[in-house]
């Protein structure tokens, strides 16, 4: 059984006082770094304190000494999760890169060699190809929201993450949203490649800028992970979710600019077109394209990164404050 507990050292004008917060009151071996002298002692838990030192303590007979500042125990738990689910995106990434790339390669030799020899534009495969990471990140974000709304409503396991020493919920969270951030980058990047080699010269990336790409690539990415954390905010169980994909990811990828651009759908519906602006779908279809196939039928890009920022700030925001309650935390 492992014990989670937070130990401190304070530094006084007489001598160290030691403290030692835990979940329950346990007996362990507590030192006093300055006289190098180790005592076994009951603790009850009491009040963390934020000016913490360090602390020595034994755990299965080994001295360890442990940083306690609350900073630095955060930054300690957040790249151990990270770390935690690298191995399991590394262990997993063919499986799920196959499942990425299937249906948008689908679309790119539909679109881009066979309808092409019945008259349609060459350059639409590659058109859909770019698009299609976009809704890749979306259709992943929904999965993320389905995972957590499961845990949510049955083990829970995520109250064993927010008890963890000094954690914070908000870091448990946003931990959450960048493990699904790498996750989706590196799943859906090798599109690119792919789709070069399969349409050849049909694939124009002459104008394409590493730049954009990446900063396009990195605030979609953050974005979608918090609208996965928005989701599964307000969404009850996991039933609810075939809704979710006929009303919520369906309507959106049809009409957030992946069949067609912006600049296409004015030039038909007018001022109509400006209610395209309202899916955030909108602005990663366009803002890859801009970065990837370059010239100036597609929204201003640096316009396009403005606004793609605002919404990943107000579904965060939103998000953080709807699960704190859903999950009574602290």
């Amino acid at each position: 059984m492992i014990v989670l507990m937070r130990a401190a050292v304070y530094t006084g004008a007489q001598k160290a006082q030691e403290m030692t917060t835990v979940k329950a009151t346990t007996k362990f071996m507590v030192g006093n770094k300055a006289n190098g002298t180790y005592s076994s002692t009951h603790f009850s838990p009491p009040a963390y304190h934020s000016k913490l030192k360090y602390a020595d303590f034994f755990v299965g007979g080994t001295k360890m000494h442990k940083p306690t500042s609350a900073f630095v125990e955060n930054v300690r738990i957040f790249i151990e999760l990270l770390r935690r689910d690298l191995i399991i995106i590394r262990r997993e990434f063919f499986g799920d890169l196959i499942n990425a790339i299937t249906w948008p390669l689908a679309n790119a030799i539909t679109f881009g060699l066979v309808l092409p020899s019945f008259g349609m534009d060459r350059a639409y495969g590659s058109f859909l190809l770019i698009g299609a990471l976009a809704t890749t990140f979306f259709y992943l974000s929904v999965s993320l929201a389905e995972d957590l709304v499961n845990d949510f409503c049955g083990l829970r396991s995520i109250d064993f993450l927010v008890i963890l020493p000094a954690s914070r919920y908000w870091l448990i969270l946003v931990q959450r949203v960048c493990s699904f951030a790498v996750h989706a980058t590196v799943v859906s990047v090798p599109l690119i490649p792919i789709g070069k080699l399969l349409l050849g010269d049909r694939m124009d990336l002459s104008h394409f800028s590493t730049i954009k790409f990446m900063l396009i690539m990195l605030l979609s990415a953050m974005f979608y992970g918090f609208f996965a954390l928005w989701l599964a905010s307000w969404i009850p169980n996991s039933r609810h979710f075939m809704s979710v994909w006929r009303r919520v990811y369906t309507p959106s990828q049809l009409l957030g600019c992946y069949w067609f651009s912006f600049a296409m759908a004015y030039e038909v519906f007018g001022f109509k077109a400006y209610i395209t602006l309202l899916n955030p779908l909108t602005y990663m279809c366009e803002g890859v394209r801009s970065a990837v196939l370059g010239g100036e039928k597609y929204l201003n890009f640096w316009l396009v990164l403005g606004l793609l920022a605002v919404y990943t700030g107000l579904f965060g925001i939103y998000a953080m404050r709807k699960l704190k309650r859903r999950l009574d935390l602290l």
